[in-house]
């Protein structure tokens, strides 16, 4: 229960000069929508992922599943046993998820598949480096 509290954010309730936006949960005056779904939120629902306001059922999803940075990391470490290209930026993404988890900024749900990229990426790196190597030395 007290993670669920750490989770809460502190908001101002919105001020409107006739009816407020209700919660979609409990009722309850909105003090922000969900970024995800659009819903309102109150302040006993509302969760904050990376700034942002989320519903409950936003918030469970996301902690389960990757977030935005770690699937595109995969998308273009995959893309890049096709073509080395995209390795070095998917390395990038997958680092910078990699410590934001450590940071405690980002869910833990991505974990695997932001392992997964940075490998993929750094293969991908080594691959690319050795292939301009070979082509600057062949000329």
């Amino acid at each position: 229960m007290a993670e669920a509290a750490a989770e809460r954010m502190e908001v101002e309730t919105l001020q409107t000069p006739r009816e407020a936006a209700r919660c979609a949960r409990e009722g309850n005056a909105s003090v922000a929508a969900c970024t995800r779904c659009g819903s309102f939120v109150c302040a006993t629902c509302v969760r904050v992922s990376l700034e942002r306001p989320a519903c409950p059922a936003c918030w469970a999803r996301m902690k389960q599943q990757g977030s935005p940075r770690v699937r595109t990391a995969l998308l273009l470490a995959t893309l890049g046993l096709v073509t080395f290209v995209p390795g070095p930026i998917a390395l990038w993404l997958a680092l910078a998820e990699l410590r934001a988890m450590k940071r405690g900024e980002a869910f833990p749900g991505g974990e695997e598949d932001a392992r997964l990229a940075r490998n993929l990426g750094l293969v991908e790196t080594a691959a690319l480096l050795l292939a301009l190597a070979g082509f600057t030395l062949g000329s």
